[in-house]
This record gives C-alpha cells, sequence and structure tokens, in this order.
C-alpha cells in the first residue's frame, strides 16, 4: 500500500491527495530524509511530517472579571471589544 494511502486510512482527516501535496512540498521526512512521493515505507522507519505554521487571530488586550467572578476560582473572563 503507497504511503499516502496508508495515512488516508490510519488519519482519515486528510485524503491522499493531501498528503501527496505534504510529501511534494518536503514537508514529509523519511529518517531524516524528504520523502519521495512513491517511497515504499519499511517497517520500523520514522516518518515525521513538518506541519507548517499557521494563523491565529490576535488574543484582546484588556479583560476583566464578570460581576462577582472575582472570588470565583476558576477565573471566568469575558472579552472587553
Amino acid at each position: 500500500m503507497a504511503r499516502s494511502r496508508r495515512r488516508t486510512t490510519r488519519h482519515p482527516h486528510s485524503n491522499a491527495a493531501t498528503w501527496r501535496a505534504r510529501i511534494v512540498a518536503g514537508e514529509v521526512e523519511v529518517e531524516g530524509r524528504r520523502a519521495e512521493p512513491d517511497q515504499i515505507l519499511r517497517p520500523g522507519q520514522v516518518l515525521v511530517w513538518h506541519r507548517p505554521p499557521w494563523h491565529e487571530p490576535a488574543a484582546a488586550g484588556r479583560w476583566r472579571t464578570q460581576q462577582g467572578a472575582a472570588d470565583a476560582i476558576d477565573g471566568d473572563y469575558r472579552r472587553i471589544d
């Protein structure tokens, strides 16, 4: 079974085309070397996916506690827009 197909079976969140694109983009290594799209893995080989960074929205700079929450242990906070 090809690696991208096996990844799809074990990790159904990404299909074979997505894994192939990751391999072609150089995000996947086998034993510390860039993987090839049709490379066959041997038992015990280490495969690493170097997930690219993603953008996260900025957090609000100011916060205040809810009325009465000052005594709460869990610190329930609401965002000030």
